[in-house]
């Protein structure tokens, strides 16, 4: 009679106390990505202002993740016991096989069934165990399946031996959130690569990037990571599309709304500060394309206060002082529009996390529209050139201003060299063609016209006025008087006139001849 020696036992406790330790770390991981995304979201601390979604989306996050480390400790105490029960059949069955081999032909006689003995009280001993770790799997796929974003920190569960587990927390990609607290899936960062290299092969633009990152739920963070992945080629070619997608500087008429102006806008809100510096290098058609004297750009902190002094023969605005750029239209309708409201620049000024402003302009229609801009200024020899030429390098709002204008009315700053003063206004303060012409002083006489000119200015309504070619801006009344400033800046540049002087058409430092017709809003 033949007696075969039995198996090895086939459950190696190494292999089941190795994985109890990946559950215990990957439990540790979820737990801090579940405190850390808490934290973060109780404290409504997630890259400035939070939106409700998002938010909500966080809590569900941070819940997620709670119950992932729950459910990953309770599937490592489930592998520890069943390493434990795995050691001691492993040394019962051991023990069997070398009595096998000492023992004569009566004792092996019994050894298969010892053996089946030991699997099958390993099994019932085990059973709960092991149908725990199946149900833990269950309750744990879909947490996995709603991802957004954290399905990518999951990597497939490997156990020698043992069922399909599902998916666990990878330890790398969840080591690198909490210790960065940036979540940067990769497959959203190459999508996000895919849509901005595809414009130079000829793929449609979104209608609306803002719209389409939100749709998406692309992050600053994950934009920031598809423009590092971007190479030399990648770059010249993004700058290619942004030039080839501007207004025609040729044309040297505002053309507003071009598609390279989203595109730009968008970039720059979600930049990074380091990628402000590196793509104004590398990709310049992401700025308004400069005109006349300057020869680059200068950059530092910018004054975003609104200073004036509107006196009688003071400089208005500080901050305004049109250089080598003729865009008295631009610059007289925010003096006119800040004059007549004071929180109109806290209102259309946004300064973001990353250094860059975000202007908020009005189309034709009078729907507002975002504008962003870093804060580099056009300049000759290092000192600004068009708007702050005499303001002994000092950088200001209205530059930041002067900037969104160009970009938005083509991309090129010769676009705002000259413009008709009523669409400029309307372009600031979002009128659309609602705006009021005053009558000349030839209809009513000029203490009516000042009077309902006064009536405007204090109902927030801002008043500018062309004359000689040349545009200028109602700043205040005074004294039965009307303050009037020249954008040119500097001493002098308000004069307070009577109505009488005012209906002259002779305004402060630009003399002009025949009538004027003032405007406001």
């Amino acid at each position: 009679m033949w007696f075969e020696k039995p198996d090895p036992f086939d459950h190696d406790a190494d292999v089941w106390t190795e994985q109890a330790t990946g559950f215990d770390n990957a439990a540790a991981a979820a737990r801090s990505i579940a405190d850390d995304t808490g934290t973060a979201a109780t404290e409504a601390v997630w890259k400035g202002p939070m939106p409700e979604e998002r938010l909500n989306r966080m809590l569900q996050q941070a819940q997620d993740a709670g119950r992932t480390a729950d459910a990953l400790a309770n599937m490592a105490d489930a592998c520890r016991t069943i390493a434990g029960e795995a050691d001691s059949a492993t040394t019962a069955i051991n023990e069997i096989r070398r009595e096998w081999d000492e023992g004569t032909l009566f004792d092996r006689a019994g050894s298969e069934g010892e053996a089946d003995a030991v699997r099958g009280e390993f099994a019932e001993r085990t059973s709960t165990a092991r149908t725990s770790l199946v149900d833990l799997a269950d309750q744990l796929q879909p947490v996995i399946d709603a991802g957004d974003p954290l399905d990518y920190l999951f990597s497939p569960i490997q156990t020698h031996g043992g069922p399909d587990l599902g998916e666990q927390l990878d330890a790398e990609a969840a080591g690198e959130y909490f210790e960065t607290g940036k979540l940067i899936d990769p497959a959203q960062v190459e999508e996000i690569e895919t849509t901005i290299t595809g414009l130079s092969d000829g793929q449609d633009p979104p209608a609306d990037w803002n719209e389409w990152a939100r749709t998406n739920g692309y992050s600053p963070d994950e934009v920031q990571a598809a423009l590092d992945n971007l190479d030399a080629d990648e770059r010249a070619a993004l700058d290619q599309w942004l030039g080839d997608n501007k207004g025609d500087p040729d044309n040297e008429q505002p053309d507003p709304g071009q598609p390279a102006l989203g595109l730009s806008s968008f970039l720059t809100r979600n930049m990074s500060t380091e990628q402000i510096a590196e793509f104004h290098e590398d990709v310049p058609n992401l700025e308004p394309t400069l005109h006349g004297d300057a020869d680059g750009w200068v950059d530092g902190d910018v004054d975003m206060s609104a200073d004036t002094d509107f006196t009688n023969g003071g400089n208005g605005f500080t901050d305004i002082d049109q250089g080598g750029l003729g865009d008295c239209a631009t610059l007289a309708s925010i003096a006119a529009a800040q004059a007549a409201d004071p929180t109109f620049l806290e209102r259309h000024i946004q300064e973001n996390p990353n250094g860059t402003y975000t202007v908020t302009l009005y189309d034709e229609a009078g729907n507002p529209v975002e504008v962003t801009v870093n804060g580099y200024i056009p300049a000759d020899d290092g000192n600004p050139v068009y708007n702050g030429d005499e303001l002994d390098g000092e950088l200001t709002w209205a530059s930041i201003y002067e900037k969104a204008m160009a970009q938005y009315q083509g991309g090129n700053y010769v676009e705002i060299d000259g413009a008709y003063t009523p669409d400029r206004l309307a372009t600031t303060i979002g009128t659309g063609s609602n705006n009021t012409e005053l009558p000349l002083s030839s209809i009513i006489p000029p203490e009516l016209l000042l009077a309902q000119m006064q009536q405007a200015f204090e109902d927030g309504r801002p008043i500018i006025m062309g004359g000689g070619g040349h545009a200028y801006s109602v700043v205040g009344f005074e004294n039965g008087q009307v303050l009037v400033m020249n954008p040119w800046g500097g001493d002098g540049s308000v004069v307070a006139m009577t109505p009488e002087q005012f209906n002259s058409g002779q305004f402060p430092r630009r003399p002009t001849t025949g009538p004027t017709s003032p405007t406001w809003r």
